[in-house]
């Protein structure tokens, strides 16, 4: 017969026992989590280098612009950019008076 003392302890020993299985299962989730990230990071590293690759490109590519841009005469741009449509400046509000009410408290 075992008294009650006894059977509180043998009880607190199983659930120790449980408590430290979850521990141990939660240390090599936290492990793998590691070892992913881990992994993430040396994926971020190559994705890094890719970029780095692509803009080193990129600029190169504007440099070649800006070489064949002094070489070529192209005065049509020049030209194009100041006929562009003119916006007036004063624009009357009534036109904006659809779109909501807050926006142009003038019009009430």
């Amino acid at each position: 017969r075992i008294t009650v003392a006894e059977k509180r302890l043998n009880t607190a020993e199983v659930k120790l026992v449980k408590h430290d299985e979850r521990h141990d299962g939660h240390d090599r989730g936290i492990s793998e989590l590691n070892k992913r990230a881990d992994r993430k990071s040396l994926e971020g590293k190559e994705q890094k280098e890719k970029l780095e690759m692509a803009m080193a490109t990129i600029e190169g590519l504007k440099h070649h612009d800006k070489l064949q841009e002094a070489h070529s005469p192209a005065p049509t741009r020049s030209l194009a950019r100041s006929s562009a449509p003119t916006r007036s400046p004063t624009r009357s509000p009534t036109r904006y008076r659809h779109v909501h009410p807050h926006v142009h408290p003038h019009v009430h």
